[in-house]
């Protein structure tokens, strides 16, 4: 690839080939990592603010107190404010120094970093000068070994969290390429924060996820899986789609124009939306073809909140990817189909956001009619049919009804549910309730009901 790219995402299942054991840099910590992380944190740079576990983010504050006002803080808030250096082109920095015999140098990789534009030869030599310093003067080695338990249980817990199996066949297949990926490195200091760095013969992404539960409890989200994948899927994509770039751009823009408040908020310009949509469509395949329990819905409605509200259709979309692989044997086959369909989205983007709007599935039918006289001398059980207006996620069973006993639950498709209770178990009483649980009734992209549903039915005994 011919220079860094990054790609930030926010926080944020299951074959496996294993590729963590590739290397020995795949599921490790990092000091220049959590040095830089630091450095950003002290300078006040929110994405390096929301380390999630509880004492080592104290720890951070309290001894780098007096470093507060090092020379390096300062320029940072200056390559911040000035030059919008934070989140990936923050990070990247990291992993273009080594440490040395106690010392902060540049490594072959600088020689890509300098050509980004946010940074040059003057403004990267004197922040690694600076770093220097304060890495030397803080004595950062120190603390960062002082934290060597914590690094090395964290690294323990995403081993045995097995996010980090990744079915390096499949990519391999879909792309034609051999897998490549450096390094995979984790961050405690990075909160829920994500990044891909490709460049030519380094490829490498970094990944958060660590919390504290309880008051010391030190945990892994396993669920960073899909992150993982996401950052590997821009690796293989990124060349892809930047032929594409320019001619979705005017796209993009009619797109981001509509959805600038989500999609800002969220850390996305439109000139990143197409790269970054298509690396999300890369994502939602790989579990389309790799996990049996629909993993690839629960993406849908996380792609939403980060401001892509069209992925439920595109989920549709792909289908014609994959009944007509004899067609299109590697992805880059189908983006151009990719690309035209981006385009019939910008133009309907006023009946995607209407969609998105009014999403939510509501119950279009009730049997029996509610209010209707139920004889319980007539039968031996009641049956009560909902019909919805949407696609349901049929393992969804959100039911409270007046009786705690002999019922059962049953979808009998996709659109309706049926709730059956013995005549023997209602209580005594005149009127039986039921109610539809709105945040737990949800349609396959996990949307919950649009509004309550609570129906009363007297009783003849």
């Amino acid at each position: 690839m011919k220079n860094f790219r990054i790609m930030f995402i926010t926080l944020l299942l299951f074959v496996s080939m294993g590729v963590s054991a590739q290397n020995a840099s795949y599921g490790v910590t990092d000091e220049r990592l959590e040095l830089v992380g630091t450095v950003f944190r002290l300078a006040e740079a929110k994405e390096y603010s929301m380390c999630e576990v509880t004492d080592y983010a104290a720890d951070i504050d309290s001894y780098f107190a007096e470093y507060k006002n090092h020379p390096i803080i300062p320029y940072v808030k200056e390559l911040r404010e000035n030059y919008g250096i934070g989140y990936g082109s923050a990070v990247i920095t990291a992993l273009c120094v080594d440490i040395r015999n106690g010392k902060i140098i540049k490594n072959a990789a600088a020689k890509q970093l300098i050509k980004e534009p946010r940074w040059n030869n003057d403004r990267f030599s004197k922040f690694v000068r600076l770093l220097n310093d304060f890495y030397r003067t803080s004595k950062y080695h120190d603390f960062f070994m002082a934290h060597k338990d914590l690094f090395d249980q964290a690294e323990k817990l995403f081993a045995e969290s097995n996010a980090g199996d990744i079915n390096a066949e499949w990519f391999e297949n879909m792309y034609g390429v051999e897998f490549s990926l450096n390094a995979l490195y984790l961050s405690l200091i990075n909160g829920g924060s994500c990044y891909s760095v490709t460049d030519s013969g380094y490829e490498s992404i970094i990944i958060g996820g660590f919390y504290t539960r309880g008051e010391s409890a030190v945990c892994f989200n396993p669920s960073f899986k899909d992150v993982i994948v996401h950052e590997i899927s821009h690796i293989f994509v990124e060349d892809i789609a930047a032929q594409y770039q320019e001619n979705t751009l005017d796209d993009a823009k009619r797109i981001y124009s509509h959805l600038e408040s989500r999609l800002y908020s969220k850390g996305y310009h439109y000139t990143g939306i197409w790269s970054e949509w298509i690396a999300r469509v890369a994502t939602i395949l790989y579990f389309m073809e790799n996990d049996n329990r629909g993993h690839s819905r629960v993406l849908v409605p996380y792609d939403a909140y980060q401001g892509f509200i069209w992925q439920e259709r595109t989920h549709d979309y792909l289908t014609n990817f994959t009944e007509n692989r004899d067609k299109y044997p590697h992805f880059q086959d189908f983006v151009p189909q990719l690309a035209a369909y981006f385009g019939y989205t910008a133009d309907n983007i006023d009946r995607v956001l209407f969609e998105f709007e009014n999403r939510d599935p509501y119950v279009v039918g009730v049997y029996p009619a509610p209010g209707t006289v139920i004889d319980l001398t007539a039968r031996d059980s009641v049956t009560f049919r909902f019909s919805f207006s949407e696609d349901m996620a049929t393992h969804c069973f959100g039911v409270e009804a007046s009786c705690d006993r002999g019922q059962l639950y049953e979808w009998e498709d996709c659109r309706n549910f049926v709730v059956k209770v013995a005549s023997g178990a209602f209580y005594e009483g005149d009127v039986f309730t039921i109610r539809l649980k709105p945040e737990v009734m949800q349609d396959r992209f996990l949307n919950g009901l649009a509004e309550e549903c609570n129906l009363s039915y007297p009783l003849k005994r």
